[in-house]
């Protein structure tokens, strides 16, 4: 059994809400109102998002706490149909409670209404409770790993906006707004829990492993520059380009280099507590589901790996480049967090040439040698990363950048005397 101290479980919550959270003892949540703008006479929702960070059973009270005025000042204008409402959480589970609330005809419209649901957390039994997700998050959640209806649930969830603002003590809060009356019909909503994720869709790496060997035996092998090189370019300047960053033939070839070496490093054994590559345990979860997809290794990295292989990237990279340089880039903790922060720019937008070349171009740069591919001549490549470089600092270099062109430079250097160029 892994040691549950050192669990960290995927973040559901995080993925929902973007990372918004409240943390009340072991429970994590956040508060939205469906819909946020709500004609005075209409029936609408808190939704309380509810993620146990525990691996105890934990029984939470949720109370309603509505308005007790109107922007007119005027009493008795909102109402819960339950104010009162009790979930019991299973060890780590992850879901959302409904809880209808509504507004008389005469409620004066205006936007910033305020409301709160507290909340009373007590564990059960009397097992100590070990933490399964960190206190500002979790581990990486893979939507598609789930069943549909729970993918549908989560999508539209992700369309909300949520709140963590406390409220008093133990209660967290959200604002919406009452438009003026409009016709329509009647809401039918009810109380409801919707339970997202437990232990039982959480599979152990090593044994999901064990029980693909098989098509891992036959797709690990193929894993290599002659296979992969070709598909995960393509892949990556599509994803750059989505991100906002298109990247010149040098900097995409980089990249590329510093992927394939990820993946022709290889992967541990298939036993024991060894540590995996995150594009290895996405691989075993994928051939779980999916074991046709052994057969089509380009479809394989560009689908399913990308993102695992970028951040395994990430941190390959910065290890080869402090190695080399002797910079600093911090504890493990904070290259976790410069980890997230590229992964986050490249799937969300924002991507820019600091997060591009640091790590994973420079990475690449220094993987130069390591990675040549058939009738390619390194010094090539590094001339076509040269003319990247200099279209990058005639437009991007400012007092941010210029450290990065500062290092770009010195490993320039580095690679042209191992080539000899």
């Amino acid at each position: 059994m892994p040691d549950r101290e050192k669990m960290n479980l995927p973040d559901l919550l995080g993925a929902i809400t973007g990372g918004e959270r409240l943390n009340l003892d072991v429970v994590q949540c956040a508060l939205a109102v469906r819909p946020a703008r709500t004609p005075a006479g209409r029936a609408f929702e808190a939704i309380l998002l509810l993620q146990n960070a525990s691996d105890v059973d934990v029984d939470v009270t949720a109370s309603v706490r509505l308005p007790d005025r109107d922007a007119a000042r005027k009493r008795n204008r909102f109402f819960a149909q339950k104010e009162r409402l009790l979930v019991g959480l299973r060890p780590a589970e992850v879901g959302f409670l409904t809880l209808p609330v509504s507004s008389s005809p005469k409620t004066k419209p205006a936007p910033g209404y305020k409301l709160a649901i507290d909340l009373a957390v007590k564990r059960v039994g009397k097992k100590k409770a070990g933490r399964v997700r960190a206190a500002d998050g979790g581990g990486v959640f893979v939507e598609t790993e789930l069943p549909e209806d729970r993918q549908e649930h989560i999508w539209h969830l992700q369309q909300m906006v949520f709140s963590a603002a406390r409220a008093g003590r133990s209660g967290v809060a959200a604002t919406f707004e009452v438009l003026p009356p409009s016709p329509g019909g009647v809401a039918d909503l009810t109380p409801e829990w919707v339970s997202l994720w437990t232990m039982r869709d959480h599979v152990d790496d090593s044994l999901l492993a064990e029980r693909v060997r098989d098509q891992l035996n036959a797709v690990l092998p193929h894993l290599h520059r002659e296979t992969v090189f070709f598909p995960l370019l393509d892949v990556v300047q599509t994803h750059f380009r989505r991100a906002g960053f298109w990247l010149k033939a040098g900097e995409a070839v980089y990249i590329t280099k510093l992927l394939t070496l990820v993946l022709e490093q290889g992967a541990p054994e298939v036993e024991g507590e060894a540590v995996q590559p995150d594009w290895f345990r996405r691989t075993c979860r994928v051939l779980a589901d999916r074991p046709a997809v052994a057969k089509s290794v380009p479809l394989l990295v560009q689908e399913f790996l990308f993102f695992d292989l970028v951040r395994d990237a990430v941190r390959l990279g910065l290890t080869m480049i402090g190695t080399v340089t002797g910079e600093d880039f911090g504890d493990e903790s904070e290259q976790e967090d410069y980890v997230n922060s590229v992964l986050a720019r490249l799937q969300d937008g924002g991507m820019d040439f600091q997060h591009a070349y640091l790590p994973l171009v420079l990475g690449g740069l220094i993987a130069n040698m390591r990675v040549v591919m058939p009738e390619e001549d390194p010094r090539e490549s590094i001339a076509l990363l040269q003319k990247a470089r200099h279209y990058r600092a005639d437009r991007e270099m400012d007092e941010y950048s210029e450290p990065v062109f500062d290092l770009t430079d010195r490993l320039i250097a580095r690679a042209q005397e191992q080539v000899g160029g």
